[in-house]
Protein backbone atom coordinates (compact mmCIF):
# COMPACT_ATOMS: atom_id res chain seq x y z
CA UNK A 1 0.00 0.00 0.00
CA UNK A 2 1.15 3.45 -0.86
CA UNK A 3 1.75 6.12 1.90
CA UNK A 4 -0.50 9.39 0.99
CA UNK A 5 -3.84 11.02 1.55
CA UNK A 6 -6.71 8.10 1.06
CA UNK A 7 -10.20 8.12 1.37
CA UNK A 8 -11.34 5.40 3.16
CA UNK A 9 -13.04 4.29 0.16
CA UNK A 10 -9.37 3.39 -1.32
CA UNK A 11 -7.84 2.39 1.61
CA UNK A 12 -10.58 -0.74 2.05
CA UNK A 13 -10.80 -0.81 -1.52
CA UNK A 14 -9.35 -3.70 -3.45
CA UNK A 15 -7.65 -7.45 -2.47
CA UNK A 16 -6.46 -5.77 1.29
CA UNK A 17 -7.30 -6.89 4.55
CA UNK A 18 -6.38 -4.67 7.73
CA UNK A 19 -5.43 -6.77 11.16
CA UNK A 20 -4.98 -5.53 14.50
CA UNK A 21 -2.44 -7.50 15.37
CA UNK A 22 -2.14 -9.18 19.14
CA UNK A 23 0.14 -6.83 20.42
CA UNK A 24 -1.90 -3.79 19.99
CA UNK A 25 -4.57 -2.51 22.83
CA UNK A 26 -7.81 -4.00 22.36
CA UNK A 27 -10.66 -1.33 21.67
CA UNK A 28 -11.30 1.18 24.20
CA UNK A 29 -13.09 4.05 22.95
CA UNK A 30 -16.15 4.88 24.95
CA UNK A 31 -19.20 7.47 24.73
CA UNK A 32 -17.29 10.51 24.77
CA UNK A 33 -15.39 9.00 21.79
CA UNK A 34 -18.69 7.76 20.03
CA UNK A 35 -20.15 11.23 20.36
CA UNK A 36 -17.14 13.03 18.99
CA UNK A 37 -17.57 10.49 15.49
CA UNK A 38 -21.06 10.83 15.31
CA UNK A 39 -21.73 14.71 15.57
CA UNK A 40 -18.29 14.88 13.06
CA UNK A 41 -20.24 12.52 10.62
CA UNK A 42 -23.80 13.93 11.22
CA UNK A 43 -23.62 17.40 11.04
CA UNK A 44 -20.65 17.70 8.53
CA UNK A 45 -21.78 19.61 5.75
CA UNK A 46 -22.24 18.25 2.20
CA UNK A 47 -20.12 19.09 -0.61
CA UNK A 48 -16.84 19.38 1.96
CA UNK A 49 -13.93 17.27 2.73
CA UNK A 50 -13.68 15.32 6.32
CA UNK A 51 -9.97 14.27 7.19
CA UNK A 52 -10.47 11.38 9.61
CA UNK A 53 -6.63 11.62 11.00
CA UNK A 54 -3.77 9.40 10.46
CA UNK A 55 -2.93 5.79 10.62
CA UNK A 56 -0.03 3.71 10.37
CA UNK A 57 -0.04 -0.08 8.68
CA UNK A 58 2.54 -1.95 8.30
CA UNK A 59 3.31 -4.67 5.64
CA UNK A 60 2.33 -8.27 6.86
CA UNK A 61 2.77 -11.73 5.12
CA UNK A 62 0.25 -12.25 2.44
CA UNK A 63 -2.32 -14.65 2.89
CA UNK A 64 -4.02 -16.02 0.13
CA UNK A 65 -4.89 -13.55 -2.87
CA UNK A 66 -5.14 -10.52 -0.16
CA UNK A 67 -2.27 -8.73 0.98
CA UNK A 68 -2.57 -7.75 4.50
CA UNK A 69 -0.99 -4.84 6.63
CA UNK A 70 -0.78 -4.52 10.58
CA UNK A 71 -2.90 -1.43 11.52
CA UNK A 72 -0.14 -0.10 13.94
CA UNK A 73 -2.31 3.32 15.20
CA UNK A 74 -5.42 4.23 14.10
CA UNK A 75 -7.13 0.88 15.26
CA UNK A 76 -9.44 2.54 17.27
CA UNK A 77 -10.88 4.66 14.47
CA UNK A 78 -10.91 2.20 12.04
CA UNK A 79 -12.38 -0.29 14.06
CA UNK A 80 -15.57 2.20 14.47
CA UNK A 81 -15.29 3.41 10.82
CA UNK A 82 -16.02 -0.41 10.03
CA UNK A 83 -18.88 -0.94 12.29
CA UNK A 84 -20.52 2.21 11.37
CA UNK A 85 -20.62 1.60 7.47
CA UNK A 86 -21.78 -1.89 8.57
CA UNK A 87 -24.66 -0.38 10.20
CA UNK A 88 -25.62 1.96 7.63
CA UNK A 89 -25.50 -1.08 4.69
CA UNK A 90 -27.74 -3.01 7.08
CA UNK A 91 -30.28 0.05 7.32
CA UNK A 92 -30.48 1.11 3.92
CA UNK A 93 -30.93 -2.89 3.00
CA UNK A 94 -34.16 -2.76 5.56
CA UNK A 95 -35.31 0.21 4.28
CA UNK A 96 -35.30 -0.72 0.71
CA UNK A 97 -34.65 -5.15 0.60
CA UNK A 98 -33.86 -5.05 -3.26
CA UNK A 99 -31.18 -2.25 -3.54
CA UNK A 100 -28.20 -4.19 -4.41
CA UNK A 101 -25.25 -3.47 -1.60
CA UNK A 102 -23.26 -6.64 -2.36
CA UNK A 103 -20.25 -4.35 -3.54
CA UNK A 104 -20.29 -2.31 -0.73
CA UNK A 105 -20.27 -5.26 1.60
CA UNK A 106 -17.41 -6.92 -0.25
CA UNK A 107 -15.07 -3.55 0.22
CA UNK A 108 -15.77 -3.16 3.80
CA UNK A 109 -17.29 -6.30 5.59
CA UNK A 110 -16.72 -9.58 4.05
CA UNK A 111 -15.49 -10.60 0.15
CA UNK A 112 -16.73 -14.43 -0.45
CA UNK A 113 -15.74 -15.64 3.47
CA UNK A 114 -12.69 -13.16 3.49
CA UNK A 115 -13.17 -10.63 6.25
CA UNK A 116 -11.52 -7.47 5.07
CA UNK A 117 -11.02 -6.31 9.14
CA UNK A 118 -9.88 -7.98 11.94
CA UNK A 119 -9.56 -6.59 14.88
CA UNK A 120 -7.32 -7.53 18.20
CA UNK A 121 -7.60 -11.98 17.53
CA UNK A 122 -8.81 -12.17 21.51
CA UNK A 123 -11.76 -10.24 20.46
CA UNK A 124 -12.21 -11.50 16.58
CA UNK A 125 -14.32 -14.23 16.90
CA UNK A 126 -16.80 -12.23 18.93
CA UNK A 127 -15.91 -8.97 16.60
CA UNK A 128 -17.12 -11.17 13.39
CA UNK A 129 -20.25 -13.01 14.96
CA UNK A 130 -21.68 -10.49 16.82
CA UNK A 131 -20.91 -6.96 14.86
CA UNK A 132 -20.49 -7.62 12.09
CA UNK A 133 -23.74 -10.15 11.95
CA UNK A 134 -26.69 -9.94 14.00
CA UNK A 135 -26.03 -12.79 15.90
CA UNK A 136 -27.65 -11.34 19.50
CA UNK A 137 -28.54 -14.56 21.05
CA UNK A 138 -26.63 -16.00 24.27
CA UNK A 139 -23.71 -13.77 23.76
CA UNK A 140 -21.43 -13.81 26.65
CA UNK A 141 -18.83 -11.26 26.94
CA UNK A 142 -15.05 -12.72 27.55
CA UNK A 143 -13.05 -9.53 27.42
CA UNK A 144 -14.11 -6.00 28.49
CA UNK A 145 -12.94 -4.73 24.64
CA UNK A 146 -15.53 -7.49 23.58
CA UNK A 147 -18.74 -5.37 25.65
CA UNK A 148 -17.33 -1.80 24.30
CA UNK A 149 -17.43 -3.30 20.71
CA UNK A 150 -20.98 -4.57 21.52
CA UNK A 151 -22.13 -1.32 23.03
CA UNK A 152 -20.60 0.46 20.03
CA UNK A 153 -22.70 -1.07 17.75
CA UNK A 154 -26.10 -0.60 19.64
CA UNK A 155 -24.84 3.17 20.52
CA UNK A 156 -24.71 3.93 16.53
CA UNK A 157 -27.57 1.67 16.18
CA UNK A 158 -29.92 3.68 18.06
CA UNK A 159 -28.45 6.82 16.34
CA UNK A 160 -29.26 5.89 12.90
CA UNK A 161 -32.67 3.73 13.53
CA UNK A 162 -34.71 6.42 12.67
CA UNK A 163 -32.94 8.71 9.85
CA UNK A 164 -33.98 8.59 6.29
CA UNK A 165 -32.70 7.37 3.72
CA UNK A 166 -31.62 9.98 2.55
CA UNK A 167 -29.53 10.83 5.55
CA UNK A 168 -28.28 7.64 5.85
CA UNK A 169 -26.79 7.96 2.18
CA UNK A 170 -25.22 10.86 2.93
CA UNK A 171 -23.85 9.76 5.78
CA UNK A 172 -22.48 6.83 3.74
CA UNK A 173 -21.20 9.01 1.15
CA UNK A 174 -19.37 11.28 3.82
CA UNK A 175 -17.51 8.40 5.33
CA UNK A 176 -16.58 6.83 1.94
CA UNK A 177 -15.25 10.46 0.53
CA UNK A 178 -13.11 11.16 3.74
CA UNK A 179 -9.73 11.78 3.63
CA UNK A 180 -7.32 9.53 6.11
CA UNK A 181 -3.55 10.01 5.89
CA UNK A 182 -2.00 6.59 5.57
CA UNK A 183 1.72 5.84 6.44
CA UNK A 184 2.71 2.12 5.15
CA UNK A 185 5.90 0.86 6.49
CA UNK A 186 7.57 -1.95 5.53
CA UNK A 187 8.97 -2.90 9.18
CA UNK A 188 8.27 -2.52 12.79
CA UNK A 189 11.70 -0.28 12.98
CA UNK A 190 10.22 2.48 10.51
CA UNK A 191 6.63 2.31 12.15
CA UNK A 192 8.33 3.16 15.55
CA UNK A 193 9.70 6.12 13.77
CA UNK A 194 6.56 7.74 12.58
CA UNK A 195 4.50 6.42 15.60
CA UNK A 196 6.48 8.35 17.86
CA UNK A 197 6.98 11.35 15.62
CA UNK A 198 3.35 11.75 14.11
CA UNK A 199 -0.05 10.63 16.98
CA UNK A 200 -3.23 12.14 16.80
CA UNK A 201 -5.55 9.50 18.29
CA UNK A 202 -8.95 10.22 19.09
CA UNK A 203 -8.22 9.80 22.77
CA UNK A 204 -5.13 10.94 24.56
CA UNK A 205 -1.70 8.43 24.97
CA UNK A 206 -1.55 6.80 28.99
CA UNK A 207 1.59 7.06 30.17
CA UNK A 208 1.73 2.78 29.45
CA UNK A 209 1.70 3.71 25.54
CA UNK A 210 4.16 7.14 26.21
CA UNK A 211 6.64 4.00 27.33
CA UNK A 212 6.03 2.01 24.80
CA UNK A 213 6.74 4.93 22.12
CA UNK A 214 9.46 6.14 23.75
CA UNK A 215 11.42 2.74 24.16
CA UNK A 216 10.74 1.46 20.65
CA UNK A 217 12.33 4.93 19.35
CA UNK A 218 14.87 5.09 21.54
CA UNK A 219 15.82 1.25 20.26
CA UNK A 220 15.06 2.39 17.09
CA UNK A 221 18.07 4.64 16.83
CA UNK A 222 20.38 2.53 18.83
CA UNK A 223 20.11 -0.78 18.36
CA UNK A 224 21.56 -1.19 14.59
CA UNK A 225 21.22 -4.41 12.95
CA UNK A 226 19.01 -5.63 15.72
CA UNK A 227 16.91 -2.95 15.51
CA UNK A 228 13.02 -4.95 14.14
CA UNK A 229 14.26 -8.10 16.40
CA UNK A 230 14.28 -5.83 20.19
CA UNK A 231 11.15 -3.60 18.27
CA UNK A 232 9.10 -6.79 17.95
CA UNK A 233 10.07 -8.22 21.25
CA UNK A 234 9.14 -4.81 23.10
CA UNK A 235 5.66 -4.64 21.14
CA UNK A 236 5.17 -8.36 22.26
CA UNK A 237 5.58 -7.91 25.76
CA UNK A 238 3.29 -4.56 25.80
CA UNK A 239 0.74 -7.04 24.25
CA UNK A 240 1.02 -9.27 27.15
CA UNK A 241 0.18 -5.84 29.14
CA UNK A 242 -2.23 -5.41 27.19
CA UNK A 243 -4.26 -8.73 27.93
CA UNK A 244 -3.42 -8.81 31.98
CA UNK A 245 -5.24 -5.17 31.99
CA UNK A 246 -8.37 -6.68 30.10
CA UNK A 247 -8.36 -9.88 32.41
CA UNK A 248 -8.15 -8.47 35.41
CA UNK A 249 -11.02 -5.26 35.13
CA UNK A 250 -13.78 -7.96 36.14
CA UNK A 251 -11.25 -8.65 39.18
CA UNK A 252 -11.67 -5.61 40.90
CA UNK A 253 -15.68 -6.02 41.78
CA UNK A 254 -14.97 -9.27 43.03
CA UNK A 255 -12.25 -8.50 45.38
CA UNK A 256 -14.23 -5.34 46.45
CA UNK A 257 -10.62 -2.86 45.26
CA UNK A 258 -11.43 0.07 43.43
CA UNK A 259 -9.74 -0.52 39.70
CA UNK A 260 -6.18 0.59 39.67
CA UNK A 261 -5.02 2.90 36.54
CA UNK A 262 -2.43 1.39 34.05
CA UNK A 263 -0.54 3.87 34.78
CA UNK A 264 -0.52 3.56 38.28
CA UNK A 265 1.01 0.20 37.89
CA UNK A 266 3.72 1.57 35.82
CA UNK A 267 4.15 3.98 38.44
CA UNK A 268 4.42 1.38 41.18
CA UNK A 269 7.01 -0.35 38.89
CA UNK A 270 8.91 2.20 38.65
CA UNK A 271 8.97 3.39 42.56
CA UNK A 272 9.89 -0.07 43.29
CA UNK A 273 12.44 -0.69 40.40
CA UNK A 274 13.85 2.35 39.31
CA UNK A 275 15.95 5.13 39.71
CA UNK A 276 14.97 8.26 42.06
CA UNK A 277 15.72 10.27 45.33
CA UNK A 278 11.93 12.14 45.52
CA UNK A 279 8.33 12.07 45.39
CA UNK A 280 8.65 14.35 42.28
CA UNK A 281 10.84 11.26 40.20
CA UNK A 282 8.33 9.00 40.75
CA UNK A 283 5.02 11.12 40.25
CA UNK A 284 6.87 11.96 36.79
CA UNK A 285 8.54 8.56 35.84
CA UNK A 286 7.90 8.78 32.30
CA UNK A 287 10.23 12.36 32.02
CA UNK A 288 12.62 10.64 34.58
CA UNK A 289 12.93 7.69 32.36
CA UNK A 290 13.63 9.64 29.42
CA UNK A 291 15.79 12.05 31.31
CA UNK A 292 18.25 8.76 32.65
CA UNK A 293 18.20 7.18 28.98
CA UNK A 294 18.91 10.71 27.38
CA UNK A 295 21.69 11.02 29.36
CA UNK A 296 22.85 7.60 28.10
CA UNK A 297 22.32 8.85 24.48
CA UNK A 298 24.49 11.87 25.02
CA UNK A 299 27.35 9.66 25.82
CA UNK A 300 26.70 7.43 23.18
CA UNK A 301 26.62 4.33 25.41
CA UNK A 302 24.24 2.50 22.87
CA UNK A 303 24.63 -0.98 24.59
CA UNK A 304 23.44 0.84 27.69
CA UNK A 305 20.28 1.88 26.32
CA UNK A 306 19.63 -1.46 25.02
CA UNK A 307 20.09 -3.47 27.86
CA UNK A 308 17.99 -0.48 29.94
CA UNK A 309 15.52 -0.74 27.89
CA UNK A 310 15.46 -4.80 27.47
CA UNK A 311 15.57 -5.17 31.30
CA UNK A 312 12.82 -2.40 31.90
CA UNK A 313 10.22 -3.48 29.36
CA UNK A 314 10.71 -7.46 30.70
CA UNK A 315 10.31 -6.23 34.13
CA UNK A 316 7.37 -3.84 33.62
CA UNK A 317 6.01 -6.83 32.19
CA UNK A 318 6.81 -8.74 35.20
CA UNK A 319 5.08 -6.39 37.08
CA UNK A 320 1.61 -6.13 35.42
CA UNK A 321 1.81 -10.28 35.51
CA UNK A 322 2.57 -10.26 39.17
CA UNK A 323 -0.48 -7.40 39.86
CA UNK A 324 -2.78 -9.43 38.36
CA UNK A 325 -1.83 -12.83 40.37
CA UNK A 326 -1.86 -10.39 43.63
CA UNK A 327 -5.55 -9.73 42.59
CA UNK A 328 -5.84 -13.16 42.71
CA UNK A 329 -4.22 -14.08 45.55
CA UNK A 330 -5.95 -16.54 47.66
CA UNK A 331 -4.66 -15.24 51.17
CA UNK A 332 -6.47 -14.44 54.47
CA UNK A 333 -4.19 -11.68 55.33
CA UNK A 334 -4.51 -10.05 52.16
CA UNK A 335 -8.07 -10.25 52.31
CA UNK A 336 -8.06 -8.87 55.85
CA UNK A 337 -5.99 -5.47 54.35
CA UNK A 338 -8.19 -5.24 50.86
CA UNK A 339 -11.43 -4.97 53.10
CA UNK A 340 -9.57 -2.25 55.85
CA UNK A 341 -9.16 -0.46 52.56
CA UNK A 342 -5.18 0.89 52.31
CA UNK A 343 -4.28 -2.06 50.21
CA UNK A 344 -3.25 0.34 47.39
CA UNK A 345 -0.71 2.13 49.33
CA UNK A 346 0.95 -0.93 49.89
CA UNK A 347 1.34 -1.86 46.13
CA UNK A 348 4.97 -1.30 45.64
CA UNK A 349 5.46 -3.28 48.46
CA UNK A 350 3.18 -6.31 47.54
CA UNK A 351 4.86 -6.30 43.78
CA UNK A 352 8.18 -6.41 44.89
CA UNK A 353 7.74 -8.92 47.08
CA UNK A 354 5.90 -11.25 45.16
CA UNK A 355 8.41 -11.08 42.38
CA UNK A 356 11.37 -11.19 44.60
CA UNK A 357 9.92 -14.16 46.17
CA UNK A 358 11.60 -17.49 44.48
CA UNK A 359 9.90 -19.90 47.42
CA UNK A 360 7.57 -22.37 45.92
CA UNK A 361 4.80 -21.49 48.94
CA UNK A 362 5.51 -17.23 48.01
CA UNK A 363 6.78 -18.09 52.60
CA UNK A 364 8.48 -14.83 52.78
CA UNK A 365 5.39 -13.00 50.77
CA UNK A 366 3.03 -14.83 53.52
CA UNK A 367 4.81 -13.03 56.09
CA UNK A 368 4.92 -9.52 54.53
CA UNK A 369 1.22 -10.25 54.28
CA UNK A 370 0.56 -11.02 57.80
CA UNK A 371 3.11 -7.28 58.96
CA UNK A 372 1.12 -5.78 56.59
CA UNK A 373 -2.02 -6.73 58.35
CA UNK A 374 -0.92 -5.73 61.81
CA UNK A 375 -0.06 -2.76 60.38
CA UNK A 376 -3.24 -1.80 58.55
CA UNK A 377 -5.46 -2.93 61.77
CA UNK A 378 -3.51 -1.15 63.92
CA UNK A 379 -3.62 2.21 61.93
CA UNK A 380 -7.15 1.80 61.10
CA UNK A 381 -8.23 1.75 64.74
CA UNK A 382 -5.63 4.63 65.38
CA UNK A 383 -7.73 6.60 62.88
CA UNK A 384 -5.61 9.43 62.80
CA UNK A 385 -2.80 8.76 60.55
CA UNK A 386 -2.44 10.95 56.82
CA UNK A 387 -2.17 8.27 54.09
CA UNK A 388 0.41 10.71 52.02
CA UNK A 389 3.04 9.99 54.66
CA UNK A 390 2.12 6.75 55.00
CA UNK A 391 2.42 6.23 51.58
CA UNK A 392 5.71 7.55 50.94
CA UNK A 393 7.25 5.83 54.01
CA UNK A 394 6.04 2.68 52.22
CA UNK A 395 7.12 3.41 48.76
CA UNK A 396 11.04 4.18 50.30
CA UNK A 397 10.34 0.81 51.54
CA UNK A 398 9.70 -0.74 48.46
CA UNK A 399 12.81 1.12 47.16
CA UNK A 400 15.20 0.12 50.15
CA UNK A 401 13.91 -3.63 49.62
CA UNK A 402 14.89 -3.53 45.79
CA UNK A 403 18.13 -3.04 47.02
CA UNK A 404 19.05 -5.50 49.57
CA UNK A 405 16.64 -8.48 48.69
CA UNK A 406 15.94 -8.75 52.58
CA UNK A 407 12.96 -10.08 53.80
CA UNK A 408 13.19 -10.14 57.42
CA UNK A 409 14.50 -6.46 57.29
CA UNK A 410 11.33 -5.73 55.23
CA UNK A 411 8.94 -7.35 57.66
CA UNK A 412 11.18 -5.86 60.78
CA UNK A 413 10.09 -2.36 59.23
CA UNK A 414 6.47 -2.52 58.96
CA UNK A 415 6.48 -4.26 62.48
CA UNK A 416 8.33 -1.38 63.68
CA UNK A 417 6.14 1.11 62.37
CA UNK A 418 3.64 0.51 64.25
CA UNK A 419 4.45 2.43 66.61
CA UNK A 420 3.07 5.50 64.16
CA UNK A 421 -0.07 4.11 65.49
CA UNK A 422 -0.30 4.77 68.73
CA UNK A 423 -0.62 2.50 71.70
CA UNK A 424 -4.41 0.21 70.69
CA UNK A 425 -5.38 0.32 74.26
CA UNK A 426 -5.50 3.74 74.33
CA UNK A 427 -7.90 4.15 71.61
CA UNK A 428 -10.37 1.02 72.56
CA UNK A 429 -10.95 2.22 75.83
CA UNK A 430 -12.13 6.03 74.25
CA UNK A 431 -15.47 5.88 76.07
CA UNK A 432 -17.14 7.20 72.85
CA UNK A 433 -15.17 4.63 70.61
CA UNK A 434 -18.50 4.08 68.51
CA UNK A 435 -18.33 7.52 67.47
CA UNK A 436 -14.83 7.73 66.83
CA UNK A 437 -14.17 4.83 64.97
CA UNK A 438 -15.79 3.51 61.25
CA UNK A 439 -18.24 0.95 61.34
CA UNK A 440 -16.25 -1.00 58.94
CA UNK A 441 -13.67 -0.32 61.60
CA UNK A 442 -15.61 -2.43 64.14
CA UNK A 443 -16.67 -4.61 62.36
CA UNK A 444 -13.08 -5.63 61.63
CA UNK A 445 -12.34 -5.87 65.25
CA UNK A 446 -15.51 -7.51 66.05
CA UNK A 447 -14.63 -9.88 63.34
CA UNK A 448 -11.56 -10.89 64.67
CA UNK A 449 -13.26 -11.33 67.86
CA UNK A 450 -15.62 -13.35 66.66
CA UNK A 451 -13.38 -16.00 64.96
CA UNK A 452 -11.26 -15.96 68.16
CA UNK A 453 -14.15 -17.18 70.30
CA UNK A 454 -14.89 -20.12 67.90
CA UNK A 455 -11.58 -21.35 67.87
CA UNK A 456 -11.25 -21.09 72.15
CA UNK A 457 -14.42 -22.04 73.63
CA UNK A 458 -16.86 -24.87 73.37
CA UNK A 459 -18.40 -25.88 71.54
CA UNK A 460 -15.62 -24.81 68.96
CA UNK A 461 -17.19 -24.19 65.61
CA UNK A 462 -15.55 -22.89 62.24
CA UNK A 463 -14.27 -19.09 61.72
CA UNK A 464 -16.22 -16.71 60.02
CA UNK A 465 -15.36 -16.58 56.57
CA UNK A 466 -14.48 -13.34 54.62
CA UNK A 467 -16.98 -14.15 51.99
CA UNK A 468 -19.48 -14.51 55.33
CA UNK A 469 -18.28 -11.26 57.13
CA UNK A 470 -18.31 -9.13 53.94
CA UNK A 471 -21.96 -10.33 52.96
CA UNK A 472 -24.11 -7.12 51.66
CA UNK A 473 -27.07 -9.16 51.58
CA UNK A 474 -30.07 -7.62 54.22
CA UNK A 475 -30.33 -10.66 55.76
CA UNK A 476 -26.88 -11.39 56.81
CA UNK A 477 -25.24 -8.14 56.39
CA UNK A 478 -22.82 -7.40 59.52
CA UNK A 479 -23.82 -4.08 61.75
CA UNK A 480 -22.94 -2.58 65.13
CA UNK A 481 -25.61 -2.83 67.67
CA UNK A 482 -25.76 -1.28 70.50
CA UNK A 483 -26.47 -3.87 73.41
CA UNK A 484 -28.10 -1.08 76.14
CA UNK A 485 -30.30 1.30 73.45
CA UNK A 486 -29.14 4.91 72.40
CA UNK A 487 -33.08 5.21 72.48
CA UNK A 488 -34.56 2.47 74.91
CA UNK A 489 -38.33 1.50 73.17
CA UNK A 490 -40.87 2.79 75.43
CA UNK A 491 -38.57 4.42 77.63
CA UNK A 492 -37.23 1.21 78.91
CA UNK A 493 -33.99 2.32 81.61
CA UNK A 494 -32.20 0.45 84.34
CA UNK A 495 -30.83 1.85 87.63
CA UNK A 496 -27.43 3.13 86.34
CA UNK A 497 -28.94 4.79 82.99
CA UNK A 498 -27.57 8.21 84.37
CA UNK A 499 -25.64 11.25 82.27
CA UNK A 500 -22.82 10.02 83.30
CA UNK A 501 -23.22 6.76 81.85
CA UNK A 502 -24.20 8.02 78.60
CA UNK A 503 -20.67 9.61 78.87
CA UNK A 504 -19.05 6.96 79.00
CA UNK A 505 -20.18 4.16 78.63
CA UNK A 506 -23.03 4.33 76.52
CA UNK A 507 -20.93 4.74 73.07
CA UNK A 508 -17.71 2.63 74.73
CA UNK A 509 -16.80 -0.72 73.54
CA UNK A 510 -18.12 -3.21 76.00
CA UNK A 511 -21.63 -1.56 74.83
CA UNK A 512 -21.02 -2.95 71.53
CA UNK A 513 -21.89 -5.71 69.59
CA UNK A 514 -22.28 -7.20 66.06
CA UNK A 515 -25.57 -8.46 64.63
CA UNK A 516 -26.94 -9.39 61.11
CA UNK A 517 -28.86 -6.38 60.13
CA UNK A 518 -32.23 -8.13 60.07
CA UNK A 519 -31.84 -9.03 63.46
CA UNK A 520 -30.16 -5.89 64.56
CA UNK A 521 -33.49 -4.42 62.81
CA UNK A 522 -35.77 -6.43 64.91
CA UNK A 523 -34.59 -5.94 68.05
CA UNK A 524 -34.89 -2.10 67.25
CA UNK A 525 -34.58 -0.62 70.22
CA UNK A 526 -35.48 -3.24 73.44
CA UNK A 527 -34.63 -3.58 76.49
CA UNK A 528 -31.88 -6.32 77.82
CA UNK A 529 -34.11 -8.99 79.01
CA UNK A 530 -36.12 -8.40 75.46
CA UNK A 531 -32.86 -8.91 74.04
CA UNK A 532 -31.15 -11.50 75.83
CA UNK A 533 -34.17 -13.99 75.64
CA UNK A 534 -35.06 -13.66 71.88
CA UNK A 535 -32.00 -12.86 70.37
CA UNK A 536 -29.13 -12.87 72.07
CA UNK A 537 -29.14 -16.39 73.52
CA UNK A 538 -30.45 -17.67 70.19
CA UNK A 539 -28.08 -15.80 68.24
CA UNK A 540 -25.22 -16.68 65.33
CA UNK A 541 -22.56 -15.27 67.21
CA UNK A 542 -20.43 -16.22 69.99
CA UNK A 543 -20.25 -12.43 70.22
CA UNK A 544 -23.44 -12.33 71.57
CA UNK A 545 -24.08 -15.55 72.95
CA UNK A 546 -21.36 -14.56 75.69
CA UNK A 547 -23.14 -11.40 76.78
CA UNK A 548 -24.47 -13.22 79.94
CA UNK A 549 -21.21 -14.29 80.93
CA UNK A 550 -20.91 -10.91 82.04
CA UNK A 551 -24.09 -10.05 83.89
CA UNK A 552 -24.04 -10.82 87.78
CA UNK A 553 -26.83 -13.32 88.04
CA UNK A 554 -27.89 -11.84 91.40
CA UNK A 555 -28.70 -8.62 89.69
CA UNK A 556 -29.66 -10.39 86.07
CA UNK A 557 -29.37 -7.05 84.41
CA UNK A 558 -26.65 -5.67 81.88
CA UNK A 559 -25.00 -2.64 83.56
CA UNK A 560 -21.64 -0.66 84.22
CA UNK A 561 -19.74 -3.28 85.74
CA UNK A 562 -20.53 -6.05 82.56
CA UNK A 563 -19.80 -2.85 80.27
CA UNK A 564 -16.58 -2.99 81.74
CA UNK A 565 -15.52 -6.27 82.09
CA UNK A 566 -16.85 -7.22 78.37
CA UNK A 567 -14.34 -3.96 77.34
CA UNK A 568 -11.08 -5.39 79.15
CA UNK A 569 -11.59 -8.68 77.58
CA UNK A 570 -11.73 -7.59 74.09
CA UNK A 571 -8.84 -5.09 74.44
CA UNK A 572 -6.76 -8.17 75.81
CA UNK A 573 -7.74 -9.78 73.00
CA UNK A 574 -6.94 -6.88 70.05
CA UNK A 575 -3.94 -6.24 71.71
CA UNK A 576 -2.45 -9.70 71.79
CA UNK A 577 -3.91 -10.38 68.34
CA UNK A 578 -2.10 -7.23 66.76
CA UNK A 579 0.92 -6.94 69.54
CA UNK A 580 4.45 -6.49 67.27
CA UNK A 581 5.38 -9.57 69.19
CA UNK A 582 2.23 -12.12 68.02
CA UNK A 583 3.06 -13.54 64.55
CA UNK A 584 1.07 -16.32 64.67
CA UNK A 585 -2.42 -14.70 64.07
Amino acid sequence: MDSGLKTISSLFDGAKKLIIPIYQRPYTWGDEQWKNFWEDVYYHSPGQKYFFGTILVKESKKKGDFEQFDVVDGQQRVTTITIFIYLLLKRLEEHDPTRKLKIKRDKYIEYEDNYKFSVNELDNEFFQTYILKDENENIIFQTPSQRRLFTAKEYFKNKIQDCPVKELDRMLEMVEDSEILVYSVKDSAEATLIFETTNDRGKPLTNLEKVKSFLMYRSYLSAGKKTTDIIDRIQKRFGDMYQVLERIKSVYAIRGIKEVEEDQICQYHFIAEGKWSSRIDYQNFLNTMKTQLNEFWHEKKHKEIIDYIENYSMSLKETFEAFELILNYKNKFLDDIIYIGNVAIFFPVLIIAYKRDETEAKTNFNKILAALEKFSARMYFYNAYRKTDVRYTFNVKAFNFELNKDYKELEKSILDGINLCGQIENVLRKPDLYQYLSSNALNYLFWKYENYLRTQFQPKSSAMSYEEFNDKNYQYRITIDHITSQNPQNGLQFAERTEKFNEESLHSLGNLTIAPQSSNSSMGNSGWDIKKQYYFEKAPFKTQLELSDFVNPRVKQWGQKAINQRRDKVIEFAVDKWSVANTST
